[in-house]
């Protein structure tokens, strides 16, 4: 996807560089701060608290025993105020660089560019509402101490605490610093889904244990009521802040879960430990788990003739691609081209002022390679005229050219969440599959299928009616026929 905006200076950095959050809010229990990218720091030689805090010492063997993995130290862990969390979390405009106001500003022209925001919006005050509002606790790696909002524990806490107590764990036995040495930002979300992925299955299933026994599953796709009626009503989440960023900030999450209980089904514990050690690479295997293993191809961005040099380079990767694309096209559409997608880069660059884009998209070849042309062909051609969008084709690669048609342009631009809530449908029939006995290519097949007859929002609904749930099944009936 695309990168998030640069950070600031670490000592306002939303989270600090090296965290992870878990949003426990609304929001799809998802969203993590915007240099999550940035991990940094190593459990070796570091200094660590003797004793657990009192709070939370009753949790550390509940989550030994879940993961199937134990602590070596205790962790340190903070309860703050609200304003304290706060004044940790949130990102002060005053602070921010000549610098640092400039590359926003960029940043803000890129997503325009691509057609993924419209008009303008203030990146700190986005960034602000996600990191801070929709956060209850956060896991540091540079500096190993979890920090909530509160001073009391209670249940809701509780399942939080949880959540960055696996992270704590992940870090001691598989040192997450490594999250600094990625080179793409589909790089960074494949392994940041992982991590999620693995947190947020422990969360659950303590969750559901202590709300509902020993149901983990009662039926194809559900979760816990409360996370599946923020994803029915999820417009009315974080009202301020552009759908692009909330679906973008949420992949690790939404694909992560899904991901990660399939692999713990097929594999054990053992195999999401594989997985931490030696993750995807690749947006595309997030969204395609048949795929892990594939990687990426290299790619090579020429500019246009008559332009020195770019200003700005990086990778959309294929969950990105996909969101641009289901800004303009029918969302399954999209998904489906963007399995074509084996690789991309993209450089920036100036034409009378104005910030334009140079995208290269290596793919497959053949019908894939065909679908996906037709894809960016559509979405060029809803595009404003001043965004001058235009897409080539160059054998085994795609070339995209488009402009940012500027901040008085206004674009109808909605459905990334509906999106990336569709690839999320995707990848947990894939995993419902998997723990029913299916090889993965069966998975794959079975989880395709159940998208392409099921709308999402019947897929996700957290009550629905009885006519709804024989319908549910009797796609699902059709799936297993189809693909067994």
């Amino acid at each position: 996807m695309l990168a998030p905006p640069p950070p600031p200076p670490a000592e306002t950095a939303p989270a600090r560089p090296g965290s992870l959050t878990a949003a426990t809010t609304g929001a799809l229990g998802l969203l993590a701060g915007v240099v999550a990218l940035l991990l940094v720091g190593s459990t070796s030689g570091w200094d660590h608290p003797d004793t657990w805090d009192e709070r939370v010492a009753h949790l550390v063997p509940v989550v030994e025993a879940s993961r199937g993995l134990e602590f070596r130290h205790p962790v340190r862990v903070e309860f703050l105020t609200p304003e304290e969390y706060s004044e940790y979390a949130r990102i002060e405009a005053e602070d921010l660089t000549d610098e640092d106001e400039v590359s926003l500003e960029e940043w803000v022209a890129l997503l325009r560019a691509f057609g993924l925001v419209s008009g303008s919006f203030d990146p700190v005050d986005a960034t602000n509402e996600l990191v801070d509002e929709g956060t209850l606790a956060v896991y540091a790696f540079d500096d190993h101490t979890i920090r909530v909002r509160g001073t009391e524990v209670d249940r809701d806490l509780e399942v939080t605490l949880v959540h960055e107590m696996v992270h704590a764990l992940q870090d001691q036995h598989f040192d997450l610093g490594r999250l600094a040495e990625v080179e793409t930002s589909g790089e960074a979300t494949a392994l940041r889904a992982v991590v999620e992925g693995d947190a947020l299955l422990v969360e659950q299933r303590f969750a559901e244990i202590r709300s509902m026994g020993d149901q983990f599953f009662g039926g194809p796709g559900e979760l816990p009521d409360e996370l599946m009626d923020d994803m029915a009503h999820h417009d009315d989440l974080f009202d301020e802040v552009p759908e692009y960023l909330v679906a973008s900030f949420s992949a690790p999450y939404l694909l992560g879960l899904p991901l990660i209980a399939g692999i713990e089904a097929e594999e054990g514990w053992e195999g999401v430990n594989a997985l931490l050690v030696d993750p995807p690479t690749t947006e595309r295997e997030l969204l395609f788990p048949s795929r892990i293993g594939d990687g990426a191809v290299t790619v090579e961005v020429d500019l246009p003739g008559g332009v020195d040099d770019g200003e700005v380079d990086g990778d959309l990767g294929a969950f990105g691609l996909y969101l641009v694309l289901a800004t303009r096209i029918d969302h399954l559409e999209a998904l489906e081209s963007v399995e074509a997608w084996t690789g991309d880069h993209y450089r920036t660059f100036e034409v009378d002022d104005r910030l334009c884009v140079a995208l290269v998209v290596a793919t497959s070849g053949g019908e894939g390679h065909d679908r996906l042309l037709d894809a960016l062909s559509r979405w060029a051609g809803s595009r404003p005229s001043e965004a001058a969008a235009n897409v080539g084709d160059e054998g085994d690669r795609l070339r995209v050219e488009t402009c940012d048609p500027g901040p008085d342009v206004g674009e109808e631009i909605s459905g990334s969440l509906d999106a990336a809530l569709l690839a999320s449908g995707r990848v947990w029939m894939w995993s419902f599959a998997i723990m029913s006995g299916s090889d993965r290519i069966e998975a794959d097949c079975f989880g395709a299928y159940v998208v392409e007859n099921l709308a999402v929002d019947l897929l996700f609904s957290p009550d629905p009616s009885d006519e709804e749930v024989d319908e549910i099944w009797d796609v699902i009936a059709r799936a297993w026929r189809a693909c067994l």
